[in-house]
């Protein structure tokens, strides 16, 4: 609580007196500048004024029965959305002004949503369901609703709306209203009836396409013949039947089962004629048309042409690109495409602070369309208290028309961490190829040769050979099933990397590495639109394993494992657990095991607090992997979950402690944990 003093000058020491006098007096008859209308009863000019303009009714002077009338009628729908149900609007005509005199009554909001019987839908789904449908048509996004019946009345049409999405289009649902004081119990008796599948598909006039077949046996929801209409008339439009046509009919049986029926019209076979290129400034056509990977005179593809035109926007050298098929005479479809291209270069700087770069800057320039060949050119410079880097990559979204990205790059770093200083400048050629639109799931493989030299090893039992050349190859895989990339709640995900640097490959060196991640997310309510932050847990496992051999006996302390940090174990500083040297700087190890326990409940909107468990496990090499080396850690911590990522804090307490161990460790990052 707090209080606000005002001082008055002498001459106005009862102005607050006279204020309070003012605000005292009664409504009646008051009217307000410029208005057509005067009130009086449980509602002042103000509010009358603001739900009149929420019906967009406008009274001017003089206001005419009919005016006046909707206005009556409108505000007693006003009142009525906000739970007085007895509410009575009275006016009168005088002098070309409307007076209206209003009753309220007793307000009446909805209490207990009593279901009844076991149905398909969850009960708490349902409620939520009704509940929120209820909340929307009242305006009433907290607290108890306002008893309004044509809410109830939406609510109810959206609940059987549920049950139809689900396979139950004969669902009835009706409502009993309770009295209980100034509260409505509402009891929800709700009869799914029949649940509709799919039996068969039967199609006339073409050859079944083969994804079809794999709608039997599914439930049937509203659209789903429409959608099965689609289907068919896309794999004959792909098949060059353009002016092809589909009706759609269905037989439902007594038991549910439903029978749909396609009959198709193929008309003629096209094939690809001319394609225009319209608008192209700085693109060459020809990459253009390199990119779509067209070719005239064979059959017309409609999916082939699609997915030419996703590798044209794929280059993001583009706004706008409209495309306009036209049929010629002999089976001939000429393509038309009109491009709006978009401003090609872009030039970003971010400055921030991480807690071991501490304080650091980055500068990033981007040509999307470099020299018009529709191949992007990113160049990127770094520098922080720990680090800078340069780097200069070279990129194709669509390597020989094709969904794989194709990468060409080089690079400088000097790189400081807790266990070594060095040098590393190499140059890489990589491919990728991704599977959803965030791209995230897909696969890479690569070839990377880099130099590293100038190196300090801050243990004193590093090894001998701290400069060296390293050449490898890598493939990797990744299956995202997360909810949201910046702010999973739910889902799962998968991967994988793996290489192997030999000196057949360029280097000095011989090693084989393997890693892999499970992360597991567990929402205790489910995720929603209109709830979108929930309490959940989050169960990480992460391991990986590198092998010598070919004359290599150790791997180079680059290019070794690390635990400890923000993303690992949490009690620990960056890098800091074990094996050390006897001077405490650490060493790496060649295995490892990473385990992550963290449970977050949100507090307010975004902000959520958090506990943990951490346990990790590095040692020097796989042989020597010891069970009683696992150090295990708790803690707690705070994020601030935002449109880029979460906002991390979190302190960590080791449960278990070796010599030279700290007793814990403050943590700040961004993003996701694991």
């Amino acid at each position: 609580m707090f209080t606000i003093f005002l001082r008055f000058p002498a001459g106005l020491r009862f102005l607050p007196v006279v204020l309070m006098a003012l605000a005292a007096l009664p409504a009646a008859a008051a009217p307000v500048s410029g208005a057509a209308f005067t009130v009086s009863g449980e509602i002042g000019p103000a509010t009358v004024r603001r739900w009149l303009d929420r019906y967009d009714i406008r009274l001017t002077m003089p206001v005419d029965a009919p005016a006046a009338d909707d206005a009556a009628f409108y505000l007693r729908e006003a009142l009525m959305r906000e739970g007085f149900a007895a509410a009575r609007v009275d006016y009168e005509l005088s002098g070309g002004m409307v007076h209206f005199t209003v009753e309220r009554g007793s307000q009446t909001r909805i209490g207990r949503i009593l279901l009844d019987g076991s149905r398909p839908l969850d009960p708490g789904h349902e409620r939520l369901i009704f509940l929120n449908a209820i909340r929307q048509a009242t305006l009433t996004p907290f607290g108890p609703p306002p008893f309004v019946e044509s809410a109830v009345e939406t609510a109810t049409a959206r609940l059987k709306s549920a049950y139809a999405t689900h396979g139950y289009p004969a669902a009835e649902v009706s409502v009993e209203p309770l009295p209980r004081g100034h509260r409505m119990d509402l009891r929800l008796d709700i009869r799914p009836g029949l649940l509709h599948r799919i039996s068969s598909i039967e199609v006339v006039g073409t050859n079944e396409p083969a994804d079809l077949r794999s709608a039997e046996g599914r439930v049937f929801r509203p659209g789903e013949t429409a959608l099965l209409r689609q289907r068919l008339l896309d794999s004959l439009r792909a098949g060059g039947h353009l002016d092809a046509r589909v009706a759609a009919t269905t037989e439902t049986g007594p038991d549910g089962e439903v029978r749909v029926n396609l009959k198709a019209e193929l008309g003629p076979l096209f094939t690809l004629g001319e394609i225009r290129l319209n608008g192209l400034r700085r693109t060459r056509e020809a990459a253009a048309l390199g990119r779509l990977g067209l070719r005239p005179g064979e059959p017309f593809n409609s999916r082939e042409v699609d997915e030419a035109l996703r590798r044209l926007w794929a280059t993001a050298a583009f706004e706008d690109i409209r495309d306009q098929v036209r049929q010629l005479p002999g089976g001939v479809a000429q393509i038309e495409l009109d491009f709006q291209e978009a401003a090609a270069k872009d030039f970003s700087f971010t400055v921030g602070y991480g807690q071991w770069d501490q304080a650091f800057g980055e500068a990033t320039y981007t040509d999307r369309n470099i020299f018009g060949t529709l191949n992007r050119l990113t160049l990127s410079g770094f520098a922080s208290m720990r680090r800078y880097a340069a780097t200069a990559l070279l990129t194709d979204p669509s390597l020989f028309t094709s969904n794989v990205s194709g990468t060409l790059g080089a690079y400088f770093i000097r790189q400081e961490t807790p266990a070594y200083r060095s040098n590393f400048y190499g140059g890489l050629i990589g491919l990728e190829r991704l599977f959803d639109l965030r791209g995230s799931t897909g696969w890479r493989a690569g070839y990377e040769w880099r130099a590293i030299d100038d190196t300090e090893i801050f243990g004193d039992d590093g090894g001998e050979d701290y400069d060296y050349q390293l050449g490898r190859l890598s493939f990797g895989q990744t299956l995202d099933r997360r909810n949201d990339p910046l702010v999973p709640m739910a889902g799962y995900l998968l991967s994988w990397d793996s290489s192997v640097a030999s000196k057949y490959l360029g280097g000095d060196v011989t090693f084989f590495s393997l890693t892999g991640q499970a992360t597991y997310y567990l929402p205790f309510l489910k995720v929603r639109p209109e709830r979108p932050y929930v309490p959940f847990m989050v169960f990480n496992h992460r391991a990986g394993l590198q092998l010598p051999f070919d004359g290599t006996s150790a791997v180079p302390i680059q290019e070794r494992f690390f635990l400890g940090g923000p993303d690992t174990v949490r009690s620990f500083q960056l890098d800091g657990m074990a094996p050390r040297a006897s001077n405490g700087a650490p060493l790496g190890g060649q295995a490892f095991l990473l385990g992550n326990i963290e449970l977050q409940v949100p507090v307010v909107g975004p902000f959520y607090l958090v506990g943990f468990l951490d346990a990790g496990n590095l040692a020097a090499e796989l042989d020597s992997l010891d069970w009683e080396a696992t150090r295990l850690a708790a803690g707690a911590g705070a994020r601030l979950h935002t449109p880029l990522g979460a906002v991390r804090l979190d302190y960590g307490y080791n449960l278990i402690r070796g010599d030279g161990d700290p007793v814990g460790a403050w943590q700040f990052g961004f993003g996701f944990t694991f």
